[in-house]
């Protein structure tokens, strides 16, 4: 019962709260791009180019999330709301992002899934062939 009470104090300050949407909407920023450039590499799509410009983005995301706390602080409940709101809208974005190299490989819908680069890759370590 000692985790659950100390989980339960520590998610009544709302500094705590804050901690773990920023981190959360870090880790999939991270895992939105590791994965957008390991399935590139595995497509044989790999571009520097376009890598640079996604790598600025998920930086400048995370900078513009960092910059925008002060601000919504000032305005005391209203503006702590609205960032929770604009945080929990930046790891939904994150999140279907990640939907999307999942579903279609790319995010831009042309017929190479991530399903089956990985489906392709069992079947050459274990041996099967595809019918």
């Amino acid at each position: 019962m000692e985790m659950i009470d100390w989980l339960q104090n520590l998610l009544q300050n709302n500094n705590t709260k804050l901690y773990v949407f920023i981190v959360v909407y870090i880790f999939a920023n991270m895992f939105d791009f590791i994965l957008g450039y390991v399935i590139s590499i595995f497509n044989g799509t790999y571009s520097s180019k376009k890598m640079k410009i996604g790598l600025a983005t998920k930086l400048g995301m995370i900078l513009l999330c960092i910059i925008i706390i002060p601000v919504f602080l000032m305005f005391d409940v209203l503006g702590l709301a609205t960032l929770f709101l604009v945080i929990g809208a930046f790891i939904a974005n994150e999140l279907w992002s990640i939907i999307n190299h999942i579903k279609s490989g790319q995010g831009d819908g042309k017929d190479h899934s991530a399903l089956d680069m990985l489906s392709n890759l069992i079947n050459k370590i274990t041996g099967n062939k595809e019918d």
